[in-house]
This record gives C-alpha cells, structure tokens and sequence, in this order.
C-alpha cells in the first residue's frame, strides 16, 4: 500500500495507463502506481530548484533547441496520424484534514476583551466556506474538526472545553478537554469536496474555550492515519490542515505546549507521510504567535505557517481564502512519471506532447518552459516527469477529465512545434 504525505504539503501521485497506439489509439492498457512528486514552493506553486526546460537555468541555445517559425499549431497534438504511443493519467485524490480553532479569543480579545468577531471569526469562516463550496477543490475530499469541542459544558455554551470551567465544574474538566479522543472524531467527515455541508457546520458553530492544540493536533493525526490506512484510500494523499489564532495553552497538564504539538506533528510525517500545514490568525499585539506555528509547520514537513494578519474583515477573508488556495496548489499538484515507450520505440523529450481530456474531447495543452498555462519537464537535462503548470493543473481537476501523454510528434509551444 503506497502511502502519500505533505499540506504541505507533498504534491498529488498519479495512477497511469501506458496504451501502446498504432495511430493515436490502442486498447491494451496496464496501470502502475507512481512515486509522489517534490514538494513545491508555496508562492510559486513549483518545486524549488527546479529545472523546467530551457530559460529554468538556461536558455534556448543552451537546450540545443529551435523552434519552428510558423506561428502556433495547437492542433497538431490531436492528429491520430502523428502519435505512436500514449498514456493517460488522472490526479489522485486529496483528503483534507482540517483540525479548526474555534476558541474564545476568535471573538474577544482575551487581554482588553474588545470584539472581534466581525473583524476575525466572521470573515475566516467565510473564507473557509468558499474554499470548501470552491469547484477547483473539485477531486479532493475534506473533513472538519473544532477545538475547543466537546465534553464538558459551560451552562450557556454547550461543547466547549476551557481554562475556566473549573471555576464552574470543578478540575474535572482536564480528562475531556485534554484528550486526544475527543478530536479523533470530526464534526464534518471526510466527502467529496465541493460540498456545503462544511458552511452549515461552521454556521453552526459558536467560539467559546481555550487552546487545546496538543491534544487537538493528537486527534488530528490519528483522524489521518485512519484514512490513509484506509484500503479505500490507499492511493490518495492525505494532509492535516491547523488553522488557529493562538499558541497552545498548558493548562492540560502542561502538555499542551509547541514543543510537545510540534513532536506529535514530527512524527506523522516522518513516519506516516502525513504533512501538517499551519495557517495562524494573528490579532495585532499577540507575542510569538509566528514563531510557534512555524516551528509545528517545520516539524510537520511545511516548513513555516501562513499568518493570516487581523485587519479589516475584507482582508483578514482575502488573506485566509489564499492561504488555502497556496495550500491546495501545493498538495494538488499535477504531475505524471513519463511512462516507458512501446516495445521498440524510445522517449524523444521534443517528440512528447500532452493532452486534456474529457468526455472523449482532447484539448492540447502547449509546453511552456515559463510555466503560465501549460506543462514542462521536471529537469529538461535529464527529464523524469510532466509536470502541469499550476493553470493547467486546475483546469484539469476542476474538469474532472484525464491528462493524455503522446510520443512521436514533435512537442507543440505557444511558438509552433519544436524540431530538432
């Protein structure tokens, strides 16, 4: 069982058919499953220190390349007469696990107890609803996850854990509050992304409680593990979403602290392949907040935290809405081993071309070594995967079609066909 980790965070598999053409159109067909692509950078959307083609550390010239002067001619990658060999690929699933902050201070400040609501809860949960109603998350599945949540009750908020409940209840309240158990089971389970059973659920939801992270990020990780262990699932990614306004409170025994969140973080994606990717939302005045979530984002495989600054609610929605858009880009990457030829063909790097397809219409999409719109190579020296721009990479997810790979026809750019 093949297992694929990051949110970060690692980018998509891809599941290939290798179809051997006489002209552009075989029937044998054998799938293998592919290796997970690099990581990518988070503004870019591309792996760091990648060498796409020419121009990606070279130009042209030095790619030994020349392009035909004829104008474009996208056309040409849907001639049956010019392709020997193909393959198809469709994207992996992702599964989204998002463990959510709904404590106390996403609607007071805790120090001057000025609202903040409008300016803080309302719009991240407007962002977070038209992330999960969005039909480019189309081919990911999510669930949701609160924290502070259930087992103990203040008497006016009902499913809240919190500092101060025993005050009211009694120190009794740390058993629940405190355990992983409690965050193992979502509030929204795991299906198919878009979906508005997500808004109704953070409709629903009222903040109230402290910061239980450890135990929070525990239930996470184990909600992760169960799907990726899932035989259902054993093909997909699978990445943790932390989206919180604060550090973790040590009031669970003193183990709710970054370096014990950052631990538990660690060890999903080391030994599970499951990356943890952080989204902070910093109210103005509040020490350490960056530091602390990048240090579980690292521990986690993601390297640093998206800090979402509290401005203006139009804002403070703008800035949370892409950071999961950053986040989504990373984990759905589209990228697809070049399969093996036909038996008594072999790969030409400017005789490849590739193809959107769907419901039985191919649409070419150019090589494009600047990206944009298009696809490359992982390494245009030494080529070992296709890799669709981030453009490309969301119309064929949110299409719902396959991505078509030809050999034997000379590679179609924005400038006409290249030839040798």
């Amino acid at each position: 069982m093949l297992r694929f980790g990051t949110m970060i965070v690692s980018t998509a598999s891809f599941l290939v058919a290798t179809l051997a053409f006489a002209a552009c159109g075989g029937s044998d067909s054998s799938f293998q499953d592919l290796d997970a692509a690099p990581d990518v950078d988070a503004d870019s959307g591309q792996p760091p220190g990648d060498k796409g083609g020419p121009g990606q550390g070279g130009t042209w010239a030095d790619g030994g390349m020349t392009v035909e002067d004829a104008g474009p001619r996208d056309a040409a990658t849907t001639d049956p007469g010019c392709a020997s060999a193909g393959s198809e690929a469709k994207p992996a699933t992702v599964n989204l696990v998002f463990m959510f902050d709904r404590s106390g201070s996403m609607v007071v400040d805790q120090d001057t107890d000025a609202p903040l609501r409008a300016v803080k809860w309302d719009p991240i949960v407007a962002a977070a609803k038209a992330f999960f109603g969005d039909g480019q998350s189309k081919g990911m599945n999510a669930s949701l996850t609160f924290f502070s949540q259930q087992g103990i009750y203040f008497p006016d908020k009902a499913g809240y854990c919190g500092a101060y409940t025993d005050v009211v209840l009694g120190s009794g309240y740390t058993e629940a509050c405190c355990s992983a158990g409690t965050y193992s089971s979502a509030n929204v389970v795991l299906r198919a992304l878009p979906s508005a059973d997500f808004s109704k659920a953070l409709d629903d939801s009222d903040p109230a409680g402290a910061t239980p992270t450890y135990p929070a990020m525990q239930g996470a990780v184990a909600q992760a593990v169960s799907i990726a262990n899932d035989p259902r699932h054993e093909a997909e990614s699978t990445v943790i979403v932390l989206a919180t306004d604060g550090n973790p409170k040590d009031f669970c025994n003193d183990e709710s602290t970054v370096a014990k969140t950052a631990e538990v973080a660690a060890k999903a994606a080391r030994d599970q392949r499951i990356k943890t990717y952080v989204i902070g939302v910093n109210t103005p005045g509040q020490d350490g907040l960056k530091d602390n979530l990048d240090t579980i984002a690292r521990s986690g495989g993601t390297g640093q935290a998206f800090i979402v600054n509290v401005d203006d609610a139009n804002a403070t929605k703008k800035a949370f809405l892409e950071a999961l858009n950053k986040i989504r880009a990373q984990v759905a990457s589209c990228d697809v081993a070049i399969p093996a030829p036909p038996e008594g063909k072999t790969f030409d790097k400017k005789a490849t071309n590739v193809l959107l397809q769907v419901n039985g219409q191919a649409t070419p999409i150019l090589f494009n070594e600047t990206c944009g719109d298009g696809w490359r190579y992982d390494n245009w020296d030494d080529p070992k995967a296709i890799k669709l721009c981030p453009a490309a990479c969301t119309r064929l997810r949110s299409s719902g079609g396959s991505l078509g790979v030809q050999f034997g026809c000379p590679t179609q750019t924005p400038d006409g066909p290249i030839v040798n």
